[in-house]
């Protein structure tokens, strides 16, 4: 399931999930949160291709002179772009419209010289095919860690221990870069490997969403057998992340 960063947290720390991947939370949605970080990612400023803010030195001037879009108040990476744009002398800026949903910004940037800031992994696709192009700002201000965060009172979990080890090592393996594009990690892509373990144990993850938001995920696994070994539900259990 997706959904907003606070309905996530709350919910993880209710015991309603069993872990979130995403941005690590800022620090009013962090309390009785443990996070664990798999990479860093990004928030980017994309245009459409030939915007006239790509020829630009210091493209950083002139985004006061076109049309943004901006992350909702609710967004886990809203904090993130307010700063970068204080450090740049436009605090409290306001964008035209505010929204992390791909087919919205997508098509309003695809028609205008809007901008919009975004994560990459949420236009990495656009991005790799050209129908956007990321507005160079070259500021570590807009990086931040991605990874696992569950509540630290939740009891001990195998099945989500188990889970959590396998995207760690998914991420340590370099098995998230495609060696044809070099597309880098997302949530998207990361849960929807299918990691093997030792001892038969493989993580079935479907994912079947716009990874817009952090993705909540109740972790299962599945004997190579067919048989349930952690939470499942028989031979055809598998697991439906951020579904």
């Amino acid at each position: 399931m997706t959904g907003p960063n606070w309905l996530l947290f709350n919910q993880l720390r209710n015991g309603a999930l069993d872990l979130v991947v995403g941005r690590m939370p800022e620090k009013d949605a962090a309390a009785g949160v443990t996070f664990q970080q798999l990479y860093i990612e990004d928030v980017v400023l994309v245009c459409r291709l030939g915007h006239a803010i790509l020829k630009q030195e210091t493209p950083e001037k002139h985004i006061a002179d076109h049309t943004l879009i901006l992350p909702p108040g609710g967004a886990v990476i809203s904090q993130t772009v307010e700063r970068y744009l204080a450090s740049i002398g436009l605090p409290g800026m306001r964008g035209a419209f505010e929204t992390v949903a791909l087919p919205v910004g997508r098509k309003i940037v695809g028609m205008s010289d809007a901008l919009w800031f975004i994560s990459r992994g949420v236009v990495v696709d656009e991005l790799a095919a050209g129908s956007l192009r990321t507005v160079e700002l070259a500021s570590p201000l807009l990086s931040g860690p991605v990874g696992i965060s569950f509540a630290t009172s939740s009891p001990i979990s195998v099945a989500r221990s188990v889970f959590a080890t396998c995207l760690q090592n998914t991420v340590a393996m370099g098995a998230l870069t495609n060696p044809r594009d070099r597309k880098p990690a997302t949530p998207r892509r990361l849960l929807g490997q299918h990691v093997h373990r030792p001892h038969s144990v493989q993580a079935a993850i479907h994912l079947d969403v716009d990874p817009l938001h952090p993705c909540a995920v109740r972790a299962g696994k599945k004997r190579d057998d067919g048989g349930a070994l952690f939470g499942g539900a028989g031979p055809a259990d598998t697991t439906d992340v951020c579904r």
